[in-house]
């Protein structure tokens, strides 16, 4: 997660009084587990979208919220992700 951020986001976020974390796609799961383990910001909501079953393999951190979606074709769930996102 350190990695992925750049110094200029994650002084924005050492500052923020709360931010909304979304994660899509397969590794939705790990991204979310990992920006819940490396900052101490409060998080407001943590939405993850994806794939059916890939929440499974890392489970979510506390409070997170899972669609499942459609792949390769968006379905229902991937709506509703995207509409929970917005």
């Amino acid at each position: 997660m350190r990695r992925a951020l750049t110094r200029e986001i994650a002084d924005l976020l050492r500052h923020a009084q709360a931010v909304d974390a979304i994660a899509a796609g397969k590794a939705a799961s790990a991204m979310l587990t990992a920006f819940a383990a490396e900052t101490d910001v409060t998080v407001r909501t943590m939405l993850g979208v994806g794939p059916r079953g890939a929440a499974i393999e890392t489970s979510l951190p506390g409070g997170a919220v899972w669609c499942d979606a459609g792949h390769p074709l968006p379905d229902a769930g991937s709506r509703e992700g995207a509409r929970r996102a917005l």
